[in-house]
């Protein structure tokens, strides 16, 4: 309290105020961060279908951006963004497409008279649909240059440095700017900036794939179909793909004399385009760039029950618990269990998005069971895993558990107060208890740990026990009382106890006995040391005399008295 106090009348009382303040704000913040998405009661008016990689959704209500995950609900003013090498497709309630490419943003409001879309950058490909009355209404895109009027049209929408490129691959669309209104007709391509609008036809016409199409195979290389439509003599078509949209570096171009092409892909993000030389200007021309995703529709694998599984219970039939792999392209699953392999006398048929399933009360037989991808992306194909079987069976009794550690472990006995032995076992579904025993005989006559655990298949013990070595078993219990025999015994050993009073007085007298000896073998040891190291001291002092006879002027080395003598 006298803290608090100081901090409130002292010079730091403002800090302290201001760091307050931080913290709670930053709190909020975080709150706001981290906590779960929910659209609460507004108005749902679209799905996305597909997204790849980080496609987000901000609230008109609030500043943070949530991720979208496939079968996202969109709602009414929305804004919606797309990361670097993302897109996403969009499905609105009335019919609409919209292709979103990276790096686009755009904004959503379907609450008037007349839909808008405000368009703030990127790329859109728009394929407009219809009104519940069969009837294409007037949607209005907003642009900073001016306002576009679409309706049973299909166009992309691409914002450039200067302005914003429009080409309406089918019907028209209506563009007003400063009191002006140009029409672009179907294939027909605007420039629109600030120096105004331009209109020109395009005669290098892709048909297919469309922009930002997904197509799917099973292999590693998954043939893809171009096509495209030429108005006018252009000579010759040159077909190019790339994975970069610049087409800095061009993996594949070739010469067609006709109006379409058959490529093996591997999976991947592509880009693709074709050009030709008009005979009649002399000039090469270049279509739009279409961007295209190969994606392999990986094969279902199934995880659990294994194929030929076999289950067991007692008393009562368990919940059966089916798992399998995750598909990229599925926007949910199709399970169907059935009792014969051709799986016609289906049990359960369920539709799930998730990647397990409990099925429980079956009766005992043999059963069949297969999962099925359900595609969210039009134009791929559902994926069928292969058919499982496994048999559930009623058994008289318990199997006994199956005790798992300690196996020939050896614990320190001062740290079994603190760390503990952990035992582990692993017993049927259908067992509510477990009984422990530990026993220091394999007989199990002399128990010295015996203890009852429920709803688990562990027990950490810290009792005290001796050293030596020690025996352990588990049985299982289930709700009605019906117990199984005992697990088959383990062992482990325990060492480094207090010594018993028999153990200390033989260990004292060892240890006299044994220094006794060391201290007269040291006795022997350095008085044969010593005179082995006279006697090296001899053998090299007389190693080092050298007869005068055979000194030579040139072996004498003379050194100054200032040498040997200096400070």
């Amino acid at each position: 309290m006298r803290f608090i106090r100081y901090l409130l009348f002292s010079d730091w009382r403002v800090p302290t105020l201001l760091g307050v303040i931080i913290a709670i704000f930053l709190l909020l913040f975080y709150l706001d961060y981290t906590r779960t998405v929910d659209i609460g009661d507004r108005e749902v008016i679209g799905f996305i279908r597909y997204r790849n990689n980080i496609v987000q959704r901000r609230f008109s209500d609030q500043v943070i951006w949530s991720n979208l995950q496939n079968e996202s609900p969109l709602t009414d003013e929305d804004t919606i963004r797309s990361a670097n090498l993302s897109d996403a497709e969009i499905h609105l309630n009335d019919g609409t497409v919209i292709r979103i490419d990276e790096n686009s943003m755009f904004f959503l409001d379907l609450s008037g008279g007349r839909p808008t879309i405000n368009f703030q950058g990127g790329t859109l490909e728009i394929a407009r649909g219809t009104n519940g009355n069969g009837e294409a209404s007037d949607l209005l895109i907003q642009t900073a240059q001016g306002e576009l009027s679409v309706a049973d049209s299909d166009l992309r929408l691409e914002a450039g440095e200067a302005g914003v490129n429009v080409q309406v691959n089918r019907g028209e669309a209506r563009f007003e700017s400063n009191g002006e209104t140009h029409t672009v007709g179907q294939f027909e391509r605007a420039q629109i900036d600030s120096s105004g609008v331009s209109v020109r036809e395009v005669n290098l016409r892709l048909r297919s794939p469309a922009h930002q199409q997904l197509i799917a195979g099973t292999g590693n290389q998954i043939r893809v179909d171009f096509s495209w439509q030429i108005a006018g003599d252009y000579r010759p078509i040159t077909f190019e793909l790339a994975r970069q949209r610049s087409f800095s570096h061009i993996d594949r171009s070739s010469t067609v004399n006709a109006t379409g092409t058959t490529v093996a892909l591997a999976p991947g993000t592509y880009f693709w385009r074709i050009r030709g030389r008009n005979q009649s200007t002399g000039r090469t021309e270049e279509s739009e760039i279409r961007k295209l995703i190969v994606a392999q529709n990986s094969n279902l694998a199934l995880v659990a029950p294994a194929n030929g599984a076999e289950v067991t219970y007692v008393e009562q039939s368990p919940p059966v618990h089916f798992r399998w792999t995750a598909s990229d392209l599925a926007g949910s699953y199709t399970f169907r269990l059935a009792t014969d392999p051709a799986l016609n006398t289906v049990v359960r048929e369920e539709t799930t998005s998730t990647t397990a399933l409990a099925v429980s009360n079956l009766a005992p037989g043999v059963y069949y069971w297969r999962v099925t991808t359900r595609p969210s992306i039009e134009g791929v194909s559902p994926v069928a895993s292969p058919v499982f079987r496994f048999s559930l069976g009623q058994r008289s009794s318990y199997a006994p558990p199956v005790a798992l550690r300690p196996v020939g472990e050896t614990f320190a006995q001062p740290a079994i107060a603190t760390s503990g032995i952990a035992f582990d076992w692993q017993g049927a579904s259908e067992f509510q208890s477990f009984d422990l025993q530990v026993s220091s005989d394999p007989g199990f006559t002399a128990i010295v740990i015996e203890r009852t655990v429920s709803n688990r298949s562990s027990y950490l013990s810290r009792e005290a026990l001796a050293n030596g070595t020690y025996y352990w078993r588990v049985r299982g219990r289930s709700a009605s009382g019906q117990t199984s025999a005992y697990s088959a015994p383990r062992s482990f050993q325990v060492a480094g106890g207090p010594r018993t009073a028999r153990e200390d007085a033989d260990g004292r007298d060892a240890r006299e006995g044994t220094d006794q000896q060391d201290a007269d073998r040291g006795d022997t040891t350095r008085d044969t040391t010593r005179d082995q190291r006279d006697q090296n001291r001899t053998d090299q002092q007389r190693d080092d005399r050298v007869p005068l006879e055979e000194v030579r002027p040139d072996d004498i080395e003379f050194i100054s008295p200032e040498e040997i003598y200096k400070p």
